[in-house]
């Protein structure tokens, strides 16, 4: 459009010259006062227009064409209050003019490759949907209007933060087991019980409150568990290390315990967090233990862990806890017999 303009002015100024000279010349022809007069005229009125044709075209390659101008003073506040802006591009897709919000924003494109700019619009020509794009590190909802060749953007970074914050927040519940404590703690004396019991706590609760999670025990070997999404994802980033962390603090008291946790997620039900965790730690249980199984309110479950080798049936934690003792056992003896439970 502007190298239209800038074409068309060209054109204008030729022929305002072109009439100059034509006029002076048939007054030196004809030696008329008459047409010295209409080429004097004509001058002044040539280099009037001239000097006016040079100012528009100034406006337009400045791009001070704004929406105060087309609407009001009001309009144009209203427009970078609310975050709203206007791209116009031509049929090759150079911007040829932009609203005010980008002034605001010290961003000059006009004359600029649309695409160039912002690689990620091109899917706005091929469909109608609204795309989010990053503008000097705010978010702008984009929609293309093909017909007029405008693109509306909308600043939507406060929106879509606090969205983001609102899932960060949400609420997730976990029942944590130590698996085959009981039997543990029956088989040995009291120093080693009270060893077993104060080293497992502290790694769970020391796991606990570095993470920022709220941790209360419910039963022996049981804890209860209240932590949001951000410190879930982070959970789920590390791989739920405390499995690992639990497992080598067992191995340095020479015992066989491991950890079942079951979460239960995206629900602002406490009750249906309750119960979807209650039911994913079951899910840990008939899987032998050692991982955590994540329930969510979509009927989805993910499982970590479960390094440990497992035994199927329906049998409990027990099995494969009792199934590992013997296996070090057998290990550490110099000399095994097998033989059958008859003959």
């Amino acid at each position: 459009m502007i190298r239209k303009i800038a074409q068309l002015r060209n054109l204008i100024i030729i022929l305002l010259v072109a009439e100059c000279i034509l006029l002076f010349g048939l007054y030196l022809l004809l030696d008329s006062s008459l047409l010295f007069a209409f080429s004097v005229y004509a001058l002044i009125k040539n280099i009037i227009l001239f000097f006016v044709l040079s100012y528009i075209t100034y406006l337009v390659d400045t791009n001070s064409m704004s929406v105060s101008e087309a609407l009001d003073v009001d309009a144009k506040n209203a427009f970078i209050f609310g975050g709203l802006g206007l791209i116009q591009y031509d049929e090759t897709r150079n911007v040829v003019w932009t609203s005010d919000l980008f002034k605001e924003m010290n961003i000059n494109i006009v004359g600029v490759k649309l695409l160039e700019w912002q690689p990620h619009l091109a899917s706005l020509f091929e469909d109608e949907d609204i795309k989010i794009v990053d503008i000097k590190g705010k978010k702008f909802e984009a929609y293309n209007s093909q017909e007029t060749k405008l693109i509306y953007l909308k600043d939507v970074t406060q929106f879509l933060s606090l969205q983001q914050d609102y899932l960060d927040q949400q609420v997730c519940m976990a029942y944590i087991t130590i698996d085959n404590y009981e039997e543990t703690l029956e088989n040995a004396d009291e120093p080693k019980m009270a060893l077993i019991q104060s080293k497992s706590r502290q790694v769970i609760v020391d796991w606990a409150y570095s993470n920022g999670i709220i941790i209360r025990r419910f039963k022996s070997g049981g804890y209860l568990a209240f932590f949001n999404e951000r410190i879930y994802r982070k959970q789920v980033e590390n791989k739920f290390a405390i499995l690992d962390t639990f497992k080598e603090m067992s191995k340095e008291l020479d015992e066989v315990m491991t950890l079942s946790i079951g979460i239960g997620r995206d629900s602002r039900v406490l009750r249906e967090l309750d119960d979807m965790a209650s039911n994913a730690l079951n899910l840990t249980y008939s899987r032998g233990g050692d991982q955590v199984a994540v329930k969510s309110g979509d009927d989805n479950v993910k499982f970590f862990g479960g390094n440990s080798d497992t035994f199927e049936k329906s049998s409990k934690v027990r099995a494969r806890v009792i199934a590992q003792s013997l296996a070090g056992l057998i290990k550490n003896s110099s000399q095994v017999l097998v033989m059958g439970h008859k003959n």
